[in-house]
């Protein structure tokens, strides 16, 4: 009876140091990973919106002239 309770409790107690150990820090880095491509996809909109904005901008200036 005492059998597969020790079991089930050993198994669990494994998982749980398996997840701390392994997957956590894993989790993390690819966290980590996931916000710098984010970043870096923010700073290239930012930079191709001025681009649009600019040219936008000197060509109204031409058709004024």
């Amino acid at each position: 009876m005492l059998k597969p309770i020790l079991t089930l409790a050993g198994t669990a107690v494994l998982g749980v140091v398996l997840w701390k150990i392994l997957l956590l820090p894993l989790a993390g880095m690819l966290m980590g990973l996931l916000f710098t491509v984010v970043k870096i996809a923010v700073v290239f909109g930012l930079i191709f919106l001025v681009v649009y904005l600019l040219r936008r901008s000197s060509k109204d200036e031409a058709k004024a002239d």
